[in-house]
């Protein structure tokens, strides 16, 4: 009986925290989670860089990600970010072709980290330069 709760203990204060130091990124978003690109009189494409800083003790890996519209593209940092350093999410919004006014895009971003997932939302009105 002795002898188990001896285990016991050598486990919880040896063992155990070898295990709970386990090496996991954290996702610091150091903007806004939103960007607006305000009001604009032409159909150039927008563009907006959103920072992230890995908070945690393993590299940071961007997974994936998807927009809520094909006239919104998502580039990525494409090496790990190391513990400590900044990433980058750059966001370009390209209404061309389609109809002037008022526009809200999501951006979904996934990662290793915590939390996996990163919601962006850009917004803007355009309106034709004769207006």
């Amino acid at each position: 009986m002795l002898r188990n709760l001896i285990l016991i203990f050598s486990f919880l204060f040896f063992i155990a925290p070898v295990f709970a130091r386990q090496k996991t990124p954290v996702v610091k978003l150091l903007s806004k989670a939103s960007y607006s690109f305000g009001t604009y009189p032409e159909k150039k494409p927008k563009t907006c860089v959103f920072i992230v800083r890995n908070d945690g003790n393993a590299p940071l890996v961007f997974l994936k990600a998807e927009t809520s519209c094909g006239c919104t593209s998502v580039t990525v940092s494409r090496r790990a970010v190391l513990p400590g350093q900044k990433g980058y999410i750059k966001v370009v919004y390209d209404g061309n072709g389609f109809i002037p006014g008022s526009f809200r895009k999501q951006i979904s971003v996934y990662t290793n980290a915590d939390p996996k997932r990163i919601q962006l939302e850009i917004s803007g009105y355009y309106f034709p330069k004769d207006e």
